[in-house]
């Protein structure tokens, strides 16, 4: 007759079998099959008989409930659905890390049975709504924004998840952050993201939207009695530099160096001096605990990204508070018409250096103006006649109409359309002035033929429109073939509108 001693010995072997047999079924998680599910399925059954034979005293009811959490936690991984989205640049998958035993990554051979997730990319007008239409500031100084999905079906795990994210951009990681941007239930979060393969990869619980970007690069340094020097690597002329004993004890000090964007100059162009920008700096962000104030002056140098085409101009150090734009008086021009220095004793806010034209500047009749906004998309298009130029770039200025005209032409064979795909951000402002150079040819970016026909380009935000006057009259500074850049007087220059010259055409003979 069996003792009671017994029926405990064989209720610890069923124990260890039962679990050793859960935890193969768990960690051979690439082999999930129909008949795992089924093995599951019959683990399942023979719990309920093992719980009605020998849940009889409180040790044994312990016992059951150490199974029964073996079970619940093989019964959510063998449950979850998607965790793999459909898109070939998003992937996501299932980490439990609360146990190294148990841990799930669904396979892609499972898509078809676990698939109720998707991630959809936004089309242009809502990425531009979201965008714009965001109230936090995580898109300060962003420099490169992918694309921007929509997850559908629902997405909230008690473990956290693993995202990837395809850039379709080189990242450098010495200038650049690499951040997730993730929307859950209306609030918006910043995650930091590391770079794998060529994907931006993190981690997260649950998001309704995300997208990936990168912001300049946040340095954080330790002052301690021996000083700190800072020399940014996106502008080696940027420098902060506090002095040997400026502080009482080591102090940490966070800087980043950002371009310029359109609410700073719109700030500055609307405060009480109401400055013309012709062109700004960088601008250069110290951050510090309000308890650490520096015992000496610290030295900061700025310089312009572009001087202006122009010499009709002054320079002048501003500070940028939450509500404010000050002067700095005690700037100094460093040796260098366009670069400016200047010792403070509390540089905790944002420093720009301005150049504002003085009053003898007159506007050109070939500069192109441009609505505020960041150009990062844009179209090539290739005109086989200067009549179609004219004709496309006065008459239609709306969007909508921009495209309707271009397609009647390309079915005409009169225009071709090339995809310029992502180009670097140009930093607009309303109505401001931006001056078109001639420069070196592009065979490297585009096949031209010779024969006169005529470049230009649409950007693809639908807020951005670009009015290219038309000009009759002009020289080409003695190349009859050349590559028209517009530049930005306030940013890095950056080859937005190409044109292939038709000499008689621009000389109007």
């Amino acid at each position: 007759m069996a003792t009671k001693d017994d029926a405990a010995e064989k209720l610890r072997r069923d124990e260890t079998r039962l679990l050793e047999k859960l935890k193969e079924m768990v960690i051979k998680e690439s082999e999930l099959t129909e008949k795992t599910f089924l093995e599951e399925q019959e683990n399942k059954r023979y719990s309920n008989w093992f719980r009605t034979k020998y849940e009889s005293t409180e040790q044994d009811k312990i016992m059951f409930e150490e199974i029964r959490n073996w079970f619940e936690k093989a019964r959510s991984i063998l449950d979850a659905r998607l965790i793999r989205a459909q898109r070939r640049d998003l992937i996501c998958e299932i980490v439990l890390y609360d146990d190294p035993r148990i841990t799930a990554r669904v396979q892609t051979s499972m898509d078809n049975q676990l698939d109720i997730i998707k991630a959809e990319p936004l089309s242009n007008m809502d990425r531009t709504e979201l965008l714009f239409g965001q109230t936090h500031s995580l898109l300060s100084g962003m420099q490169y924004i992918s694309d921007i999905y929509r997850i559908t079906g629902g997405f909230k795990f008690n473990a956290p998840c693993r995202v990837s994210i395809q850039l379709k951009m080189k990242y450098n990681e010495k200038i650049s952050d690499l951040k997730a941007v993730v929307r859950d239930s209306g609030t918006w979060t910043e995650i930091p993201a590391t770079l794998e393969n060529g994907h931006a990869v993190f981690e997260l619980r649950s998001m309704d939207c995300v997208y990936v970007v990168t912001v300049p690069k946040t340095t954080k340094a330790e002052v301690t009695e021996n000083g700190y020097e800072y020399s940014s690597d996106a502008d080696d002329r940027v420098c902060f530099r506090i002095p040997a004993n400026a502080v009482n004890k080591p102090t940490t000090i966070s800087i980043k160096v950002m371009p310029p964007d359109g609410e700073v100059m719109k700030k500055v162009q609307q405060s009480r001096d109401k400055y013309d920008i012709l062109a700004m700096s960088h601008c250069l962000c110290v951050e510090y605990k309000d308890s650490d104030k520096f015992k000496k002056k610290v030295t900061i140098t700025l310089p312009l990204i572009q001087p202006p085409n122009t010499r009709d101009y002054e320079t002048l150090l501003l500070t940028l508070g939450e509500d404010s734009v000050s002067k700095v008086r005690t700037a100094i021009r460093a040796g260098d018409r366009d670069t400016v220095s200047s010792e403070m004793h509390s540089p905790k806010m944002q420093l720009y250096v301005l150049a504002k034209k003085t009053s003898n500047v007159k506007l050109l009749h070939d500069e192109v103006l441009l609505n505020l906004g960041l150009a990062r998309y844009y179209k090539v298009l290739s005109f086989r006649d200067s009549k179609d130029l004219r004709a496309l770039l006065i008459e239609c200025t709306p969007m909508e109409k921009v495209q309707q005209v271009i397609n009647k032409r390309k079915k005409e064979g009169y225009v071709l359309e090339r995809n310029g795909g992502q180009s670097n951000p140009l930093l607009l402002r309303q109505e401001q002035r931006l001056r078109m150079d001639l420069t070196e040819n592009i065979e490297k970016d585009i096949s031209i033929p010779q024969v006169a026909y005529f470049i230009t380009v649409l950007f693809g935000a639908e807020d951005i429109k670009a009015f290219f006057p038309y000009k009759i009259k002009g020289t080409v500074g003695g190349s009859h073939f050349g590559n028209l850049t517009i530049s930005s007087d306030n940013f890095k220059r950056r080859t937005l509108c190409s044109m292939h010259f038709d000499p008689m055409f621009l000389t109007g003979k």
